[in-house]
Parts: C-alpha cells; structure tokens; sequence
C-alpha cells in the first residue's frame, strides 16, 4: 500500500527521507494481508518497501522498524521479503540496487547478548551476499538510499 509522503513509523519507531530535487521516494506499507496475497509472499515480511530513483538509479530498499535489539528477526524479516520479491520482480532485477534497511528504536545494536548468535552471524552473512544492509538507529535513510554512507 502506497504511503502519502516520505516518513513511517511503528511501535514508536519511525524512519524518513527527505527527497533532494530530481529524487523520486515512494513509501510502500508491504507487512499487510492485502499486499501479502497480491505478491504471493508467504513466511516473515518486513515493515516497509523503499522505492528510491534518481536519474538512472533505481533502489528498492526492505525495512524493517524494530524495536530493542532484535535485529535477528528483523535480518529474517528482510530475507524472507527478498527471496519472494525477487520473484515478483524478475524482469526488472538486473535494472535494480537492493538494500535493507534495519532500524532499531531503543537500545543500540548489538548490546544484548543472544543465545542465537551463529544463527544472527549467518542471518547477516546472508543478507550482505545478496545486498547492502544497514542496521542503524538513525531515522535518516537518505544518506543510505543515496550510497553516502
């Protein structure tokens, strides 16, 4: 579902874009039924689909807003949305930068010690063989989206 403006939040969380001249920012609300069924995705899905263009470039960033430390969930979140959009979007991969976009609200990543820390080791080594991912608690997803970062 197509968000009016560049801004969403969630559970206290919130992430933005403020779009510079020539930029084109979509928000898309993809953690919904009604989008769920459209593109087929079954499992775990993130929060929010970022459709960022300038010029020839054309990003589609996952995101997922989480709050505390759960960045294991939030990386399977975003793996999941991967592998069932890249289905949906196979005539157009080779044209598209993927990211992922991980923001925790709360507490900084990574200060909680997990029991499943070779499971979020291999989470993340999944996620940086298939694209660029961020796990942040910066609001900001401008510099990212633009590859300032």
């Amino acid at each position: 579902m197509l968000i009016h403006g560049t801004s969403f939040g969630e559970s206290g969380s919130r992430v933005r874009v403020e779009p510079k001249p020539g930029e084109t920012v979509l928000f898309f609300h993809v953690d919904d039924p009604k989008i769920r069924k459209k593109l087929k995705i079954d499992g775990k899905i993130c929060d929010l689909l970022v459709f960022y263009a300038k010029g020839d470039k054309k990003v589609l960033c996952l995101t997922e807003l989480k709050k505390g430390s759960k960045s294991e969930d939030a990386n399977e979140q975003v793996v999941s949305t991967y592998d069932s959009l890249k289905k949906v979007f196979k005539a157009y991969f080779s044209q598209i930068e993927w990211k992922g976009y991980i923001h925790l609200h709360g507490s900084a990543p990574g200060t909680k010690k997990s029991r499943k820390k070779g499971k979020q080791a291999k989470q993340k080594d999944s996620l940086k063989q298939k694209f660029k991912t961020k796990i942040s608690q910066d609001p900001d997803m401008g510099k990212f989206l633009r590859n300032q970062t």
